[in-house]
């Protein structure tokens, strides 16, 4: 659901820009897009690569405009979005040109995990059209505990590969269209959705190994699991 009230007519505010499959990618979609030809041989001259693992959750950009998913035409006000709305609201006058984008993990979706720290796991930071290096943000890749919660088999949804140092969307060292990264791509593990789109409907809650280490008060109370 996105809140009609807060739309603004002119939001500067820019969504998260479009990551391309590699081509070994197996869990792509019929209109995801891949890596163009020669990508292999540019990543290989970039001196430094961070490879990260791919979270399932839903992509949350905090703004001085607001707190966004996926589309950033109105803030999204979604049920599981109730503890980022709370952060948001503590820190949206500190944001200035800072926007914070990340997994928001109090939802539950095909892979749960046994070893959550936070409900909010930053994986890019970008200022004006610069994505700062990852020095901007820190990840616990594959630490999480990731696992099945139908079947309770470990899981991963894939992982990122992209530039370590600061670059700008699209910098035209591969040819790709203006909203895709081409200092960015994913390999996606095949069959990894196991929900559908009903699972909005009954959508279960996240717990974390530790409530209070990064201050989400009160949320040990709130699980139904």
């Amino acid at each position: 659901m996105l809140d009609k009230r807060n739309v603004k007519k002119m939001n500067p505010s820019k969504k998260y820009n479009r990551s391309l499959h590699a081509h070994i990618s197996l869990g792509s979609t019929s209109d995801d897009r891949f890596m163009p030809q020669g990508y292999v041989e540019a990543f290989a001259k970039m001196p430094k690569l961070v490879l990260s693992e791919k979270l399932d959750g839903q992509n949350n950009c905090f703004s001085k405009e607001g707190l966004f998913a996926r589309s950033h035409a109105c803030a999204s006000i979604l049920p599981w979005d109730k503890p980022m709305r709370e952060r948001w609201e503590l820190i949206k006058r500190d944001l200035g040109d800072y926007e914070i984008f990340g997994e928001n993990m109090y939802g539950i979706h095909s892979i749960a995990y046994s070893k959550l720290e936070s409900y909010f796991y930053v994986f890019a930071v970008r200022v004006k059209d610069v994505w700062l290096s990852w020095e901007a943000s820190t990840q616990k890749s594959g630490l999480l505990g990731g696992y099945n919660p139908f079947t309770s088999e470990p899981s991963s949804e894939g992982f990122v590969v992209r530039n370590a140092d600061e670059f700008k969307t699209n910098d035209g060292i591969l040819r790709v269209a203006e909203n895709e990264f081409n200092n960015l791509f994913k390999v996606v593990r095949q069959g990894h959705v196991q929900t559908d789109e009903h699972w909005t409907k009954n959508w279960q809650p996240a717990k974390l190994e530790n409530y209070y280490k990064y201050g989400w008060y009160g949320y040990e109370h709130l699980s139904r699991q």
